[in-house]
């Protein structure tokens, strides 16, 4: 009787070959989960090191081209256009004069000293504006029977900053009124006071040598037969 009780409980649990192949079940299961958490792991940072590599990708960009964007790339200003010129000249000097390509000049050779910024009432020499440009000056340059109304207007934008910018009459120059930085120019048939003003905001103390150009100059322009 106690061998068929025997061989009776022997029937009813489960055989060693049984638990094993459960353990090992077990086992695999538990090695796929660990293996599933690991990829999911692994997605997760490759998708956050995609994310930081993008962010530091378009912070580069951003800053470049803030820093290396062309300085002055603008090619008009409320409808104005402003037109490039050759850079020849940079750090060039000379104590003759100079024949330039463009009136007022706006680059090339140029004397020693530069022209003081402010307000002038008698034209500048051409080789000393053009140092005064390469300094980062911005000219606005009129001709002498401009009215005299949009000359203190003129003179007032001037008054306006206390560096890097000159006014002065200008003989023998196509148009009514010349704005001028290094190798640009903005030239107006008439005064455009608001685009004026801008192209100073734009270009002032951009120049290609970083020199001060302080406002020393302070002699009203005086029309002929104004009673000055």
């Amino acid at each position: 009787m106690a061998k068929k009780k025997t061989q009776q409980r022997r029937r009813g649990s489960p055989s060693g070959a049984e638990e094993q192949r459960k353990r090992q079940e077990r086992h695999e299961d538990r090695r796929r989960e660990r293996e599933a958490a690991a990829e999911a792991q692994r997605r997760a940072a490759a998708r956050a090191r995609v994310f930081r590599i993008t962010v530091i990708v378009a912070i580069l960009m951003t800053v470049s081209l803030f820093l290396f964007r062309p300085r002055g790339g603008a090619t008009e200003i409320q409808g104005h256009p402003i037109e490039s010129f050759s850079t020849a000249g940079l750090q060039q000097h000379t104590e003759g004069t100079v024949d330039y390509d463009t009136s007022p000049p706006v680059s090339g050779t140029h004397a020693f000293q530069a022209s003081d910024c402010g307000v002038h009432g008698e034209q500048i020499p051409n080789e000393l504006q053009v140092h005064a440009l390469e300094h980062g000056a911005v000219g606005i340059q009129y001709q002498p029977d401009l009215d005299p109304a949009d000359i203190e207007a003129i003179e007032a934008v001037v008054g306006d900053y206390d560096s890097h910018v000159f006014s002065a009459p200008y003989e023998d120059m196509d148009p009514a009124i010349a704005v001028t930085s290094w190798s640009r120019m903005m030239a107006l048939d008439s005064l455009d006071e608001g685009a004026v003003r801008d192209y100073v905001d734009m270009f002032r103390a951009q120049g290609p040598e970083d020199q001060d150009c302080p406002h020393a100059a302070d002699q009203p322009f005086e029309p002929a037969g104004g009673g000055g």
